[in-house]
């Protein structure tokens, strides 16, 4: 399959928070986005995440496919970002996704926002592929501490005044978390497009919109199909 990069598709950015963090869009990403479903339909093994809290089901990306997207999304952290070109990359997942979990078998911890690294140098690169009115990503504050993106000092502080919260007004109910409530509040979102690559910093609290029963399809056709990319550099 080839894979290659829209010359029209589209740039724009969003600055959610009081941090005032950065979320990078390309619309009309590819050329051909159908090539990026059809790897997924006739060549790739999902599977339950080993590793990861991801409520669904997994697979790796093709080679060719990452290289194409790293390229361009590698130029935007060097550019946008600002992040020294004579660092490393450090490539660590890249895979297709798939929301399949129901809410009654959903850990405490994949019903509050999380962030996916620590490193002010981490990011993750997500591209919105099947057709479909599925929800987005929403990125959120920790309300006690005010907390947006976590880092190695802030960790400790945000795990106690978790702990707190839970221990005062008890756990989350076993949803998906979607809006805002008086524990974490919504700051931004990007909503779910066909041909959207969104790149954002893995240290932002985030979450996927996910509606339970529209979302949460078992079917790599139909399915709330989207790849992963996380990468930092050192």
């Amino acid at each position: 399959m080839m894979y290659t990069v829209n010359p029209l598709a589209k740039h724009s950015y969003s600055v959610v928070g009081n941090e005032q963090t950065p979320v990078y869009i390309i619309d009309n990403f590819m050329t051909d986005v159908d090539e990026c479903k059809q790897y997924a339909l006739t060549q790739a093994t999902f599977a339950k995440p080993e590793k990861s809290a991801y409520p669904g089901k997994i697979a790796k990306l093709p080679k060719e496919y990452t290289e194409v997207v790293l390229q361009q999304a590698i130029e935007v952290i060097h550019t946008f970002y600002q992040v020294p070109t004579n660092l490393r990359l450090v490539k660590e997942a890249m895979v297709y996704s798939i929301v399949t979990q129901s809410e009654d078998s959903l850990e405490l911890k994949q019903a509050i926002p999380h962030f996916d690294s620590l490193s002010s140098k981490h990011f993750a690169i997500m591209h919105y592929i099947n057709e479909g009115k599925f929800d987005g990503t929403g990125f959120y504050r920790h309300n006690p501490t005010g907390f947006e993106k976590i880092d190695q000092q802030k960790l400790p502080i945000l795990d106690k005044a978790v702990v707190d919260y839970f221990n005062q007004k008890g756990l989350p109910r076993q949803a998906y978390f979607n809006l805002s409530d008086d524990h974490f509040s919504l700051i931004g979102k990007v909503d779910y497009q066909p041909n959207r690559l969104v790149i954002y910093p893995g240290a932002l609290l985030h979450s996927a919109l996910i509606d339970p029963n529209r979302d949460v399809i078992d079917n790599i056709n139909t399915g709330r199909l989207t790849s992963n990319i996380f990468i930092d550099f050192e």
